[in-house]
């Protein structure tokens, strides 16, 4: 067992045969807003826009030593929960997209009662997380609300949410936005939800969590 440094005065446990790759990285030290614990993680730049400027998104150490890729529907976890600076192998586990989705069938008939106010109020109890239901409701919001104000740039323009994160009735569920944190993973503070491809749908591979405040890529659909 090794440690690497991070900000803030923390350090990440780490195996000794991870600890030579990792080390290359500068590594911060994020504590999330919702749950408390502290991630490493460390910024990545992404190719150009057309405005010639790189924008950034995060890595999280955990899934980097898992060999996970944005985008991969898999998630991630600690197996001890209270842990998530220890990224030892023994304390990472793998979770497969079928089990999320026994897992959400679990909210099948809460969704039907909440998908509402999911849609609506990003404070309800229910969400995962306040950050990640917060941005959820925002992109529903700007693609199927033609209220919004910036509906004409999403829904106005055929920027549509994948199946895979709308309820069967093609709604905001429960359901759908766990599976969308899943699939996200937390989102770090100071991050926003962009697309890869901005004539892209949202859905997995073309979302990122961008510290950038403009659409992180120019490619065309």
């Amino acid at each position: 067992m090794k440690k690497i440094k991070l900000t803030q005065g923390k350090y990440a446990l780490v195996d000794d045969e991870d600890f030579e790759e990792l080390n290359k990285h500068k590594w911060y030290a994020q504590k999330l807003a919702d749950t408390g614990n502290w991630f490493a993680l460390r910024a990545v730049v992404l190719g150009p826009r057309k405005d010639g400027k790189f924008p950034k998104t995060v890595v999280w150490m955990h899934r980097e030593i898992l060999n996970m890729k944005q985008g991969d529907r898999k998630i991630a976890k600690h197996v001890k929960r209270n842990k998530t600076l220890d990224n030892r192998r023994n304390n990472l586990y793998v979770v497969k997209p079928m089990t999320r989705a026994a897992s959400a069938m679990k909210w099948r008939d809460k969704d039907r009662v909440h998908a509402r106010a999911v849609a609506l109020k990003s404070q309800d109890k229910l969400c995962p997380s306040y950050s990640a239901c917060k941005s959820y409701r925002a992109m529903i919001f700007r693609c199927y609300n033609p209220k919004a104000d910036r509906y004409p740039r999403y829904g106005g323009r055929g920027i549509r949410v994948c199946d895979r994160w709308l309820s069967k009735t093609g709604k905001a569920s429960v359901a759908a936005l766990r599976i969308f944190e899943a699939d996200m993973g937390p989102r770090p503070d100071g991050t926003t939800l962009h697309r890869v491809c901005k004539n892209g749908d949202y859905e997995p591979g073309n979302c990122v969590w961008s510290l950038d405040h403009a659409e992180p890529c120019s490619i065309a659909a």
